[in-house]
C-alpha cells in the first residue's frame, strides 16, 4: 500500500512468541478429502452460488482451448466462458449470493497476463470484460496472487487483490482504486481473507486483511487504515481461509490435475475458524492448519487426512 503503516518490529515479534507459546504443531481432527472430478489443469478456483458449482482455471501452461471450467456437484464439467489464452497461474476470485457493494453475484474475477489489468467474467460466463480494470502505472506486477472480497464491511465490500510483489489493491463494483496500492509487504502473497472484527476469537488479528505469504512463514494482518502486524505461523502459505458455515471445501491437486472435496458435515467444529494450506503437504498431514486464538496466544494445529483419502502432495 502506497500508505502505508506499518507497526512496529516490537509487535510483529511479540505476535510470533505468542504463536510458539501457544503450542505450535498441536493435531486437530481428521478430515475425510475425496477426488470430486479430473481435468483441473490450473492453479485457481472460486465458488459459483448462483449454480452451486465451482469454477476452476484450467490449462495453464497453453491457456488453450478455454482458462476456465466449471465443475458441478454431480462430477460433470463444462466450459464456463470462452476466455482464452491466459497463461501461468490464474487465481480467481468470485462475489457471493448476497452482492455486497454493488458487485453482481457469481461475477468472476482474475489478474491477465498484463501488469496492471484485471479482466471480468459475468452473465454466467457468457460476457468477458477483458480488461474490466486497468490499475494506475505504479501497479507493476501481475494480479495473480489472491482475491477475495470483504463481506464484513470493514473494508467498503470491495475486491482485495493481491500482486507477486505482495501490494495489496482494494477495487470498488465500478472498477475504481487509489492512486497507490493500500499495502505493500515485499512478498508474494497466495492467499486473503477478511476476519470479523472479533477480538475475543481472533485476538489481534481482528479486524484485518489476513495475507499469507508464499515465501516466508508469515501471516500479516492490515487494518482499514492500512497499519500492517505480522505473526510467524512456522510454514510458507498456498491459501488462507476463514471456515463459513455450511460449506464444502474443494482445492486443487497441481500434482495430479484433480479437483478434491471435503463435505459440509466434517467441516461444522471449524466455522468461523482460519484455515491455512501450504502448497506441499509434510509427510503424514493434509497440508491444511487451523490458526487459533486462546485469549492470549495463537495456537497452530495440524488437520490430517482421514485413512482412504487421496495422496495430498500439492495444493493449489
Amino acid at each position: 500500500m502506497g500508505c502505508t503503516k506499518r507497526t512496529s518490529g516490537r509487535l510483529a515479534l511479540t505476535l510470533a512468541i505468542a504463536l510458539i507459546a501457544g503450542g505450535a504443531e498441536l493435531h486437530a481432527q481428521s478430515l475425510e478429502f475425496t477426488t470430486v472430478a479430473t481435468g483441473a489443469t490450473g492453479s485457481g478456483i472460486a465458488a459459483h452460488t448462483p449454480t452451486d458449482s465451482v469454477v476452476a482455471s484450467v490449462n495453464q501452461s497453453t491457456g488453450s482451448p478455454i482458462n476456465l471450467q466449471q465443475f458441478f456437484a454431480d462430477g460433470t464439467t463444462a466450459p464456463y466462458s470462452t476466455l482464452a489464452g491466459i497463461t501461468g497461474e490464474v487465481k480467481l476470485g468470485s462475489i457471493g449470493p448476497a452482492g455486497l457493494g454493488g458487485f453482481t453475484p457469481g461475477d468472476i474475477f482474475l489478474g491477465s497476463n498484463v501488469p496492471g489489468e484485471i479482466i471480468r467474467v459475468t452473465n454466467g460466463g457468457a460476457t468477458v470484460l477483458a480488461p474490466w480494470t486497468t490499475f494506475p502505472s505504479t501497479a507493476t506486477n501481475f494480479f495473480n496472487g489472491s482475491i477475495v472480497q470483504d463481506t464484513t464491511g470493514q473494508f467498503g465490500n470491495q475486491l482485495i487483490f493481491a500482486t507477486t510483489a505482495g501490494e495489496i489493491w482494494l477495487v470498488a463494483s465500478d472498477g475504481t482504486t487509489s492512486a497507490t496500492p493500500f499495502a505493500s509487504l515485499g512478498t508474494y502473497v497466495e492467499g486473503l481473507a477478511v476476519l470479523p472484527n472479533d477480538p475475543a476469537q481472533y485476538g489481534p488479528l481482528a479486524g484485518r486483511i489476513l495475507a499469507g505469504s508464499h515465501t516466508s512463514p508469515f501471516l500479516y494482518g492490515i487494518d482499514p487504515s492500512g497499519g500492517v502486524i505480522s505473526l510467524n505461523v512456522g510454514i510458507s502459505m498456498e491459501d488462507v481461509d476463514i471456515v463459513p458455515p455450511n460449506a464444502n471445501f474443494f482445492g486443487i491437486r497441481s500434482d495430479a490435475d484433480t479437483l478434491i472435496g471435503v463435505r459440509k458435515e466434517q467441516w461444522a467444529p471449524y466455522v468461523g475458524d482460519i484455515i491455512l494450506t501450504r502448497e506441499h503437504p509434510a509427510a503424514g498431514t493434509s497440508g491444511l492448519y487451523r490458526l487459533t486464538w486462546n485469549g492470549s496466544a495463537y495456537s497452530l494445529s495440524t488437520i490430517t487426512a482421514a485413512a482412504g483419502s487421496p495422496p495430498l502432495t500439492e495444493w493449489e
